[in-house]
């Protein structure tokens, strides 16, 4: 599963914070994989992957940084991800549906790994909705194992590592009306270890209650950390192979009334955010600075093993310090393989990441 006895120790890197949070900047030592995120198959081209040239000397950058001074961390690249979602999902779902565009984009894929220094790829085509998108991912995974072996031995080097991005849970009906099932038996036998997206349970699109983004539990429903990891063990993936993320930001709400201010207070909107692309979105370094300097009241919700904070009628729901350590202490306790961080370089004080780092090793 991983070149560390120690599990895996994750964190996804986005290629657009470049120029702010360069790859020279990323402190290795938190961790032991980090994904470059990311690139995604050209439709245009034989669905082989699509380099840009930004693409190109940051990627060298990249793997530069995490292979320099005899590092052990192993650089992944992410294939997919949240970037466009819709026309993403579109050009996974052309790919897989036929055995040459398959066989393309594969051949693709290790030949870009290789180019640039990669020790491993992960594949983030989270949401491929019905029998027959699952029924191509299971064929992709399959044949990607095959190819990727068969490359190891004839070359000589050094296999890479194949990781998948995928819903906390593994039924995607959670989403939609219709039961979807990831194909667990072809996970657990083709991936090295799987990223669970454990977060994003609540947000923008249920404007009118507040919500816990990233609880361990719920009270009110299947939408928690535990349920996921219960239902993929269930599904027949080992929990040594999954890997439980962690988020770095915050989802906020407008609360309807300030002295009503718990989960799943009334409110009328999102609350402040950062990005008009991302509504009351906020990364986590944002948040510790809204509560310094609005001297928000802080909240640790034990029932649901998350945090939130409050000024006037801004709500933010986020993990803190104290969640992070105490889903970290669970992912140990449960056997699981380790956990990830979405995203690298939205914690400037590295605070969720030491307290994480501790939490695993001790």
């Amino acid at each position: 599963m991983s070149s560390s006895s120690n599990g895996i120790i994750g964190g996804f890197w986005p290629s657009w914070y470049a120029s702010s949070r360069p790859p020279s900047s990323i402190p290795t030592s938190h961790y032991t994989h980090l994904f470059y995120a990311f690139v995604n198959p050209d439709p245009n081209a034989f669905f082989t992957l699509k380099i840009t040239s930004e693409d190109k000397g940051l990627m060298s950058d990249f793997t530069n940084r995490l292979h320099s001074n005899n590092s052990s961390v192993k650089a992944f690249l992410a294939i997919g991800g949240a970037t466009d979602e819709e026309a993403k999902n579109q050009a996974f779902s052309a790919m897989a549906c036929k055995p040459k565009n398959r066989e393309y984009f594969i051949q693709s894929v290790i030949e870009v790994a290789r180019k640039y220094g990669f020790d491993g790829v992960n594949l983030g085509w989270e949401f491929p909705y019905g029998e027959t998108g699952m029924k191509y991912l299971a064929s992709l995974l399959a044949e990607l194992r095959g190819t990727v072996d068969q490359e190891a031995r004839q070359t000589g080097k050094t296999k890479l590592g194949i990781s998948l991005s995928v819903f906390f849970a593994p039924d995607l009906s959670l989403m939609s009306s219709k039961c979807t099932l990831y194909p667990a038996t072809a996970i657990a036998s083709n991936v090295d270890f799987v990223n669970l997206m454990c977060y994003d349970y609540a947000g923008y699109w249920d404007i009118y209650h507040t919500g816990s983004i990233a609880g361990l539990y719920s009270n009110s429903g299947p939408y928690s950390t535990s349920y996921g990891i219960h239902k993929w063990i269930e599904a027949g993936v080992p929990p040594e192979k999954l890997v439980m993320g962690l988020p770095v930001y915050g989802r906020t709400w407008k609360l309807k009334d300030k002295n009503n201010n718990g989960i799943g207070a009334p409110a009328v909107g999102t609350g402040p955010e950062d990005s008009k692309y991302d509504k009351g979105y906020m990364l986590y370094h944002n948040v510790v600075t809204f509560n310094d300097t609005r001297n928000a009241t802080e909240v640790y919700d034990e029932e649901t093993v998350s945090c939130y904070s409050y000024s006037g009628t801004n709500w933010i729901s986020y993990d803190g310090v104290k969640s992070i350590e105490a889903k970290v202490k669970y992912a140990k306790d449960h056997h699981l393989g380790g956990y990830f961080f979405w995203a690298v370089g939205q914690d400037s004080r590295n605070s969720l990441f030491t307290a994480a780092w501790n939490a695993w090793r001790n």
